[in-house]
């Protein structure tokens, strides 16, 4: 079975859908099941289109697409590549799976680019597989937390997730929240940005300022 992971972040490391794919690889390598598993990565961080990585991808039996939500919807690099490839795909029997992390607490932010993606697996004539959007996606930068108690809805969710991949399967769209109460996911994320503007030589107020 060939798998590619696409990481559609725009950044060109240390992204949570890195952490997040990662993670979901890790799983799928220990399933136990009678293939083999071919796995390739491919990072999509910007509006250059590299076609050399297309001939991989396009032959795949599953893709898996991974990015932060922006503005209730798909980074804009990523709907250049997928514009770009939609009716250049050699198989229809490729299936989409389709990972978006938000910074709210909520998973289910994310339901409208999720659909997007549905739309777009509609139009490239694939086959759609399954979507998990996540909530509080920042929570989850560093891989040993997301197999610990603040991670537990979201390790569940990429076991399902694995398991579908692995028996050719599609399932209902998951959406995740954080193991902890959602008033101290806010007080911990008001900090963290506090902390970062006072690091780059503004103050916490600055961050109710109108542009």
């Amino acid at each position: 079975m060939k798998i590619s992971l696409i990481n559609g972040s725009p950044k060109n490391r240390g992204s949570v859908s890195g952490t997040l794919l990662k993670t979901l690889e890790n799983i799928l390598l220990k399933t136990d099941i009678d293939k083999k598993i071919d796995i390739s990565n491919f990072k999509i961080s910007n509006s250059n289109i590299d076609r050399s990585q297309y001939d991989t991808i396009s032959d795949s039996e599953i893709l898996i697409f991974a990015f932060p939500l922006y503005i209730d919807s798909v980074p804009s690099h990523m709907i250049k590549w997928l514009s770009l490839f939609e009716d250049s795909f050699s198989s229809n029997d490729i299936r989409i799976f389709t990972i978006i992390n938000c910074g709210f607490y909520e998973g289910f932010q994310s339901k409208n680019a999720i659909s997007i993606m549905k739309n777009w697996t509609d139009k490239a004539n694939l086959k759609w597989g399954q979507g998990l959007g996540v909530g509080g996606g920042p929570t989850f930068f560093f891989e040993k937390t997301i197999e610990q108690n603040i991670g537990k809805n979201l390790y569940n969710g990429l076991k399902i997730l694995s398991t579908n991949i692995l028996t050719g399967n599609d399932g209902e769209n998951i959406y995740t929240t954080p193991n902890i109460p959602r008033f101290v996911y806010m007080l911990t994320s008001h900090h963290l940005w506090r902390r970062a503007i006072r690091t780059f030589g503004g103050k916490p107020k600055d961050l109710s300022k109108k542009l």
